[in-house]
């Protein structure tokens, strides 16, 4: 479906962390429910990806949270302010450019104080979130990269100047009036009492006694194994984010005796960390976030990891969310409710660059670029082997099998037909050159339809085929990379052009009938219905009304963490294949109001994804077949077999009732536990609580609006709670 160019774009940036990152599956996979009974999932019952701010315009480095506000530190732009008050629609109210590069920020009453990298320290009142201005400022004399604040002083990390001690009882005047001079690299500073702890890079930790600020001492010094960027610190430790030396944990009980209790490998770069309770996330430049338990801090491990669009230098976190700084992939919102993280159910790793997949029986074929076709047994989802390899001409794209044949795009060779009469070893039966780069296909009835790059759309007889020949073709105003086929119209994704209908009543002769032009590359696309599905690049997944084929209409689109390159429709859901950022599932059971559920992050690119039965299967570049579990369909129940047990208790007050509703459970043993609502069909509506309770009586409330911030409508719904000692449910009549 991809050009080779887009494969390697995509992967060059997961490369290098790729065996790293397969080790933390396996080990999440070890630590969880095997994968041999896998059975469809509630992606929203997970750690989710919910939302983003800025996109690729944006170059953000730094972060920080205050009630209902973001405020992001954006290297050339400035300080800009965000509402969050909607997690998964995060708002751009204003910003004021600062004049150098802004690196981190800190913010007091009505103003931000921003560490400006060549000029220092610089002043924002932020009163009003839409209308910013600089209110003062002073130059340090190195480069400011972050900054604190206690009381009337802000403490700022000045690289080669070590720690600079400003006066800002005057905002529109802050005074320099101590500082001291650390031997390396000084990145990240916090404070504690009367201690500022520097991240001072190459030169590991330095503690500084600011029991005279004006004054500052360092009183110790501790080495660390890669390069002290950023710290945090909660009781009687330091987490200092490591660069590549990951997560180290340092017992400061005595701070002039500080000592690393613990560590934990990262995937790439340990940039920034924020701590919530016993978990620390680590913004981890190309991995993304990465979350770490640190409950015993002499024996943390990595829980999670969900990769960014972009590089994370910045990590906050905020209630049950976490806010992560991306540089140029802007602001990404992580759902932290959930304490568990969705698992790769199977993967095998191919020769070459998996651009495409297709599942027929207990096989997947993988279009695996420049090796030809692989053959993947997949009877045991969660052991995948390849049963064989089928060498072809040029680069194989994609694929689509109809009527016992797999039709395979490989790029400026066209179309090749292998026979599936063996399974488990394709035959080539015949092939049709064209004109341009086969990058897609589509097959109905006797025609492969062929996505042909900068030929447009080719149409192919294959009623015979051991002799497939050209019949007609309809050029496209750009390069066309998918094609999908719904009665007598064809849908392409044109990349440069967007999406492009074109009338296929007679293959001879196909007309282009409609277009919608779209900001982004457009890579891939499927119909359902009178409903097209692009995947849109930067701009997500677009839906549009095509029940008039000559003028389509774009009704929704929906944010994706990453590049949307693919996307497959299951029933109530769309798979989008999303590049680096993996997978995410798309409840388009209204159209009009399409949502993100929930996703995964996968150890690739994830270039195409096909669905069948309970499993999502990825061509996934360089990391081969990744098989993943299906989302749930509506009336289906949620997570595996649920049965009620006689010591959990639930009960709604009062019921019927108005929001907020009351919520009651009782558990007899401490565990973790999960409470969700579910509308009348089995589709959840809203997370209530996951996390660990003692033996007893508890409380949490619902306050009718589902996980987006949307009021719910009056009606009947499922309150579920899972305990360790079973699962419950009750109903409860919400009123309006």
């Amino acid at each position: 479906m991809q050009s080779l160019g887009l494969v390697k774009s995509l992967g060059a940036r997961r490369r290098r962390q790729i065996t790293t990152t397969l080790l933390i599956l396996a080990a999440l996979c070890a630590a969880g429910t095997g994968p041999a009974t896998a059975q469809c999932i509630d992606y929203g019952d997970y750690v989710r990806w919910v939302g983003a701010a800025g996109g690729s315009s944006s170059t953000f480095y730094g972060v920080t949270i205050v009630g209902t506000y973001a405020y992001v530190a954006d290297v050339y732009s400035g300080i800009k302010v965000i509402d969050v008050s909607n997690p998964a629609n995060p708002t751009i109210l204003g910003y004021v450019d600062t004049p150098s590069m802004a690196r981190a920020l800190a913010v007091q009453g009505t103003y931000a104080y921003v560490a400006d990298d060549f000029s220092g320290l610089q002043v924002v009142n932020v009163s009003d979130p839409y209308h910013l201005q600089i209110a003062g400022s002073v130059d340090t004399p190195g480069n400011a990269y972050d900054v604190a604040l206690v009381g009337s002083y802000a403490y700022v990390a000045d690289s080669a100047y070590g720690l600079q001690v400003i006066d800002i009882t005057n905002p529109a005047s802050p005074q320099i009036v101590g500082s001291v001079d650390t031997p390396g690299t000084a990145r990240g500073v916090t404070i504690s009492g009367t201690i500022a702890y520097v991240a001072d890079r190459e030169s590991g930790i330095q503690v500084v006694s600011l029991a005279n600020p004006v004054s500052p001492q360092i009183v110790a010094t501790l080495a660390m194994p890669g390069y002290a960027n950023g710290i945090a610190i909660a009781g009687t430790y330091a987490y200092v984010a490591d660069m590549t030396g990951g997560l180290q944990i340092v017992d400061i009980t005595d701070p002039l005796y500080p000592h690393i209790a613990g560590w934990a490998a990262t995937p790439s770069y340990a940039y920034g960390v924020a701590l919530e309770g016993t978990r620390a996330f680590v913004a981890d430049y190309d991995a993304g976030l990465v979350e770490i338990d640190v409950s015993d801090p002499t024996g943390a491990w990595v829980v999670g990891a969900i990769d960014t669009a972009g590089e994370s230098h910045d990590v906050a976190v905020s209630g049950d969310h976490v806010y992560v700084a991306n540089y140029a992939g802007g602001l990404d919102v992580i759902d932290i409710t959930s304490l568990q993280y969705p698992q790769i159910v199977g993967a095998v790793d191919t020769p070459g660059s998996a651009c495409g997949v297709a599942v027929s029986g207990a096989y997947a074929y993988l279009a695996d670029g420049e090796t030809g076709l692989q053959t993947v047994d997949v009877t045991s989802p969660a052991n995948p082997h390849i049963e064989s390899t089928v060498a072809l001409p040029a680069i194989a794209h994609d694929l689509a099998i109809s009527e016992n044949h797999v039709y395979v795009a490989d790029g400026y060779r066209g179309l090749y037909i292998l026979s599936l009469s063996n399974p488990t070893l394709p035959a080539i039966r015949g092939s049709a050159d064209t004109p341009g780069t086969a990058y897609g296909v589509a097959v109905s009835g006797v025609y492969a339809y062929v996505a042909d790059g900068a030929s447009g759309l080719q149409v192919v007889n294959v009623a015979d085929p051991w002799s497939p020949f050209l019949v007609g073709a309809a050029d496209t105003p750009g390069t066309a990379t998918d094609v999908a086929v719904s009665g007598n119209y064809a849908y392409v994704a044109d990349e440069s052009g967007g999406l492009e209908v074109v009338d296929v009543s007679n293959p001879a002769l196909p007309q282009l009938v409609g277009h919608y032009y779209t900001t982004y590359e457009a890579y891939g696309v499927a119909v359902s219905g009178t409903y097209a599905y692009l995947a849109n690049d930067f701009d997500g997944l677009q839906v549009f009304n095509v029940a008039n084929p000559a003028n389509p209409q774009r009704v929704a689109r929906v944010n994706t963490s990453g590049l949307a390159v693919d996307v497959f429709l299951s029933g109530s859901y769309a798979c989008v294949a999303d590049g680096a950022t993996g997978v995410h599932v798309v409840d388009v059971s209204t159209p009009s109001s399409p949502f993100i559920v929930g996703g995964i992050d996968t150890p690739g690119s994830a270039l195409v994804v096909f669905a069948q039965g309970n499993y999502v299967y990825v061509a996934d570049e360089a990391s081969g077949l990744q098989i993943l579990a299906m989302q749930c369909e509506p009336g289906s129940g949620v997570e595996g077999d649920l049965t009620a047990a006689t010591r959990v208790t639930v009960g709604v007050d009062p019921n019927p009732g108005f929001a907020p509703a009351l919520i009651r459970f009782v558990t007899d043993s401490p565990g973790m536990v999960r409470g969700s609502v579910y509308d009348a069909v089995g589709r959840r509506v809203r997370g209530l609580v996951a996390g660990v309770f003692a033996t007893g009586k508890h409380t949490t409330s619902w306050d009718g609006k589902d996980d987006h911030g949307r009021v719910a409508p009056a009606g009947v719904y499922l309150i579920r709670v899972s305990t360790p000692e079973g699962d419950i449910r009750t109903r409860f009549v919400l009123l309006r």
